[in-house]
């Protein structure tokens, strides 16, 4: 039981990606708790834990004393060091919204889906997009949440918590733009459902926080576009 435990937990560990549902922890703290409750019981001596709540005593012996002991003082987690930014690139590169962005550059980046998306009447790729999505929970939510994602960098750029530069000189630039571009027909529709102000806030990360790399990537092919001056909902440039 004991070797099964460290070794589910170790490949917990070893997996080193955030835990989504926190009553998980609590399950592995019981897990390792009994863990060490079976390792105590095998050792030789003696343990007594006497712990006194208001006047009621508990009191625990050997191994089960060894469990208490480790359940009640486990390690405060180490809080993350990672800046605002940091934590956002992480979650574009490997984390939730990375793999957003990866349902839909899997299937559109194929030479056959792009051909068709491109031999497409500009008027009829908003039909095309709603065919692929369909009634697809997960393509639905990472529509949603890649969204809000950008919505809330623009929040962080602005109130300086975020740094522009990093962001905008990364590859989530890139994909950003493109989704943005790409899905507009399907997010306007979302939008005017009463998630407006969000749209209008990721626009914004694109068109305000990021104009100079966006000049910097249209003006090659659309020198018209590079005197213009960003578009910010809020104003801002």
């Amino acid at each position: 039981m004991t070797i099964f435990i460290v070794i589910f937990c170790a490949a917990v560990i070893w997996r080193d990606k955030p835990i989504e549902n926190a009553n998980t922890v609590v399950f592995m703290r019981i897990l390792l708790a009994a863990a060490c409750g079976v390792l105590g019981g095998t050792m030789p001596g003696f343990l007594n834990v006497r712990y006194d709540i208001g006047g009621l005593a508990i009191r625990a012996a050997g191994g089960i004393a060894f469990a208490v002991l480790v359940y009640v003082f486990t390690p405060t987690v180490l809080p993350n060091m990672e800046t605002p930014t940091e934590r956002a690139l992480d979650r574009s590169r490997s984390g939730d919204i990375g793999q957003h962005f990866k349902l839909a550059n899997d299937y559109w980046d194929r030479p056959v889906n792009r051909k068709r998306y491109q031999a497409t009447p500009m008027e009829g790729r908003g039909q095309l997009l709603a065919d692929w999505v369909g009634s697809d929970i997960e393509k639905n939510k990472a529509l949603h949440e890649v969204t809000a994602f950008l919505a809330d960098l623009h929040a962080c750029v602005q109130s300086r918590n975020c740094k522009r530069e990093q962001l905008c000189q990364s590859s989530l630039f890139d994909d950003s733009d493109n989704f943005l571009i790409f899905f507009q027909p399907l997010l306007k529709d979302w939008a005017d459902s009463g998630y407006n102000q969000t749209l209008q806030a990721a626009i914004d990360f694109v068109n305000c926080d990021c104009s100079r790399e966006l000049t910097a990537k249209r003006c090659p092919d659309h020198p018209s576009m590079c005197g213009a001056p960003p578009k910010c909902g809020a104003g801002k440039t």
